[in-house]
């Protein structure tokens, strides 16, 4: 595998609620816990992957070959311009700027939609969610037992 292409990202669609569900059940436990901060059951995930392309809110899709290799959600709170986001990305598709390629969808999203700033909450161990967010400029700190990063972006 080579970098990411760009062309790869794609908004995904109610349609593609199974595509989001298989991309999330493919995530390593290790990996499930830090996107979703413990272990979940699949039918969590059945769940959430239906709401997150139905419900309203931007959610992003790396498409290879048609499956879904990684992800990216942003939750706005109606009329707030203040926003969250959240990634994953499989193990065999890391360090390859999937995950650079999601944010820089995401941060285009939350222009469109007037997102002055958004967040990206991630484990204190999970340096590399912690690494993309300070390359897209994130003020990182420690709220609780947890890193924020706030992305701020002039609309």
């Amino acid at each position: 595998m080579t970098s990411a292409p760009q062309q790869n990202i794609v908004a995904l669609a109610p349609h593609q609620g199974d595509l989001y569900f298989e991309h999330l059940l493919r995530l390593d436990p290790e990996a499930r816990r830090r996107r979703f901060y413990e272990g979940v059951q699949d039918f969590h995930l059945a769940l959430h992957s239906g709401a997150a392309v139905s419900d309203g809110r931007v959610c992003l899709g790396y498409l290879e070959e048609g499956i879904i290799r990684g992800a990216a959600e942003l939750l706005t709170s109606e009329g707030d311009s203040l926003a969250e986001a959240a990634f994953s990305v499989e193990a065999g598709w890391r360090k390859k700027g999937v995950g650079g390629l999601l944010m820089a969808g995401i941060i285009e999203s939350a222009r469109a939609q007037g997102v002055a700033r958004f967040t990206v909450a991630c484990l204190p161990e999970n340096t590399a969610m912690q690494r993309l967010a300070a390359q897209f400029d994130a003020e990182l700190n420690r709220e609780g037992d947890n890193i924020l990063g706030v992305i701020e972006r002039a609309q």
